[in-house]
């Protein structure tokens, strides 16, 4: 989905570059204008091209444009830690970055580094001993066990679509289904 949006907007007046980044499931197209370039008409242009270009899209493609000036912005990076809180990626993502959202100068917040949902697995060192297994043999099973990657790429009509070969453990009971190292 990335090309069509660069060819489309690349040719917008006062655009000095376009680039992008893609992964599985999102694209970031950005835009760089020419130094004195009215932004508020700019923006404009932007969002008619994008309202016209979004017809054309599958119907679960929802662009978000936003504006930002690299020069009068600072980021801000915050790191939060909890000696007791069992899910503190949770915690960030429904309270802190909402409140952070919130502020108007605020372009785009970013939770990394967690997960919001997980299994947590304890180990019994007195089975593993029995059975000869190692913490290193357990991580590669369940590793294994979930897989995900690109498989190549396929053409619906007018649409290049990338193909991906995944399995996960969805429930809990999965965890099960996974064999013995």
């Amino acid at each position: 989905m990335t090309q069509p949006i660069e060819d489309a907007v690349s040719t917008l007046e006062g655009v000095k570059s376009v680039s992008s980044s893609s992964s599985d499931g999102s694209s970031m197209v950005m835009l760089e204008y020419d130094y004195g370039t009215d932004m508020d008409e700019a923006y404009d242009t932007l969002k008619q091209k994008m309202d016209t270009l979004t017809r054309q899209l599958p119907d679960d493609v929802e662009p978000n444009i936003m504006k930002m000036n690299n020069n009068a912005g600072t980021t801000m990076m915050l790191s939060v830690a909890h000696a007791t809180e069992e899910n503190l990626y949770d915690y960030v993502d429904t309270k802190v970055v909402p409140e952070i959202e919130k502020i108007s100068s605020v372009a785009s917040v970013d939770a990394m580094g967690g997960s919001s949902e997980y299994v947590k697995v304890e180990l019994m060192s007195d089975m593993m001993a029995q059975y000869g297994v190692t913490m290193s043999d357990v991580v590669s099973a369940i590793s294994s066990a979930n897989l995900a990657y690109p498989s190549g790429e396929t053409v619906v009509g007018n649409q290049e679509l990338s193909v991906t070969t995944s399995l996960e453990a969805e429930e809990i009971d999965d965890l099960k289904d996974i064999p013995s190292p």
